[in-house]
């Protein structure tokens, strides 16, 4: 697997997910996968999430012929969520405003891929402290703003989709990590 950054503008991530809505170009299954581990090579020991997934995108491209990428949330530069759904479910639209003001904030690479290129999206978290990687919290904020279009505009931007997880960690909570994810 490759790791995966684009840079997009938010009226592009806009503007290729509404086309792809429409419809699916033939072709092999497309498999993204986000990492959510905050090791990295410094680390002293590998990330058995992430090891995971690599190996799972291995799997996906030489088994099943599928195109890969991987997304390593620690390497992006992902602007927290600012939180105007609770100031209004019509403040928070997709495209992200965060995306359309901050055009660093890679979070456009996120949603393109999620919406319009995977068919299958595969997500790989440890175990901390009992919960998962803050970094997936951080991300699924984030996509408040495409869950939000079923609330106001009545569109799904994320379907037909296929969504796998990968947990790991030396403690109990992976039933309860797994619940949440869901």
């Amino acid at each position: 697997a490759r790791v995966t950054k684009l840079h997009a503008s938010a009226q592009e991530v806009f503007d290729k997910s509404q086309a792809a809505q429409k419809r699916r170009e033939p072709g092999p299954l497309r498999v993204m996968g986000i990492s959510c581990t905050m090791m990295s090579q410094a680390s002293p020991r590998i990330s058995t999430s992430e090891w995971g997934l690599e190996k799972a995108l291995q799997t996906a491209k030489e088994k099943y012929s599928a195109e890969t990428k991987l997304f390593k949330l620690r390497d992006m530069s992902i602007r927290t969520c600012e939180g105007f759904y609770s100031k209004s479910k019509f403040a928070c639209t997709f495209p992200c405003s965060i995306t359309e003001m901050d055009e660093k904030d890679e979070m456009a690479a996120i949603y393109l891929n999620m919406i319009a290129w995977a068919d299958i999206i595969l997500i790989a978290t440890p175990i901390r402290w009992g919960n998962a990687s803050s970094l997936l919290y951080k991300m699924v904020e984030r996509l408040n703003s495409v869950q939000n279009q079923i609330a106001t505009q009545r569109k799904y931007l994320i379907k037909n989709k296929v969504a796998g997880f990968i947990i790991t960690g030396g403690q109990d909570n992976v039933q309860k990590v797994a619940g949440e994810l869901m």
